[in-house]
């Protein structure tokens, strides 16, 4: 199973069973040095993205996805974000959706 940290829409109940047909809480947990930002512009909306801050605190849950899972998890946040390691504070080491940086930031 893969450990992935969410922040946004992926905490949603009906996004999670759209995408993989079951819900999961996963535990409530935090990534320290990021805030997020609702400035990436894309399509005509806005998306959350996180952002390098010294002293920010993100609150999130980790989740966990087969290989299957995440291949479709992927094709939903597109080629807006890629997965990243980190470490939350909790000490588990995940992965988190990172905005790649083309489109516009407003």
């Amino acid at each position: 199973m893969n450990k992935l940290f969410v922040y946004g829409t992926l905490q949603e109940k009906t996004i999670q069973l759209e995408l993989t047909n079951r819900f999961q809480e996963g535990e409530l947990d935090s990534i320290s040095g990021f805030k997020v930002l609702r400035d990436y512009f894309v399509d005509d909306d806005y998306y959350p993205r996180l952002v390098e801050q010294s002293d920010g605190l993100v609150y999130g849950r980790v989740l966990e996805f087969s290989d299957d899972e995440i291949y479709i998890i992927d094709e939903y946040e597109s080629e807006m974000y890629t997965r990243q390691f980190m470490e939350t504070n909790k000490g588990d080491v995940v992965e988190v959706y990172m905005p790649v940086l083309n489109p516009q930031i407003v």
